[in-house]
């Protein structure tokens, strides 16, 4: 009799180690899985954000590129009669003006190295805003223009000398693509169309410079980086 309940009791405690083992398993296995899975969902999070990324970077690019086009077209044009252009003229005052008004008394020209001609003073910022009459998909977050012009002497008389810089950035985010295009100054005898001496419009002229209608100017594009 003793034997036949030592034998049961044996067989009663494999039952239990048996037990203990596939429970053991099956956790293991779980865990596995559930490794597996937050891998699967780390992995699609990351390509998920690298295609967002990536959509933004294009949209970026594209806008800018775009908007520096249009800034090209318009500078390069043969009309003059366009806002960007009379701005240009009226605000940076060249040797041909003088004496009518002193050059560079609302726009200096950019020179890190000389006082009143720093980046605070000499580059102007643009913000570009979104219409609300006009619908446009995949607007960036904001377009910015930033512009600024370099000459080595004290005029604009030397047309090889005078430089326009014209920086575009396009933001959406925490993406963001910048362009930058440079445009050499070809100033020429002759009457600029739709130009009178003295502009009274104080968003083209705001201090009231006047000009030299026997010259005008015209913009050759150099280059893009």
């Amino acid at each position: 009799m003793g034997r036949v309940m030592k034998g049961k009791k044996t067989r009663l405690r494999i039952c239990g180690n048996d037990r203990g083992v596939a429970m053991m398993v099956c956790v293991v296995i779980i865990a596995v899985l559930m490794v597996f899975c937050f891998s699967l969902l780390a992995v699609s999070y990351s390509l998920y954000s690298s295609q967002n990324n990536s959509m933004q970077e294009d949209k970026n690019a594209e806008a800018a590129k775009s908007l520096s086009m249009a800034i090209r077209e318009e500078l390069t044009s043969e009309s003059e009669d366009s806002f960007l252009c009379k701005y240009l003229r009226y605000n940076i005052v060249s040797g041909n003006d003088a004496p009518l008004c002193v050059k560079g008394e609302t726009w200096p020209h950019y020179d890190p190295e000389t006082a009143g001609h720093d980046a605070d003073a000499a580059k102007r910022y643009f913000l570009l805003e979104k219409s609300d009459a006009v619908s446009i998909n995949g607007f960036p977050g904001s377009l910015s223009v930033c512009m600024w012009w370099t000459s080595p002497g004290t005029s604009v008389n030397d047309s090889q000398k005078t430089h326009l810089f014209v920086e575009v950035e396009s933001r959406s985010g925490s993406q963001s693509y910048l362009i930058r295009s440079d445009y050499e100054l070809l100033e020429r005898s002759g009457q600029p169309s739709g130009y009178v001496r003295t502009s009274t419009q104080t968003d083209i002229n705001p201090a009231g410079n006047s000009i030299n209608r026997m010259y005008r100017w015209q913009w050759r594009y150099v280059g893009s980086e």
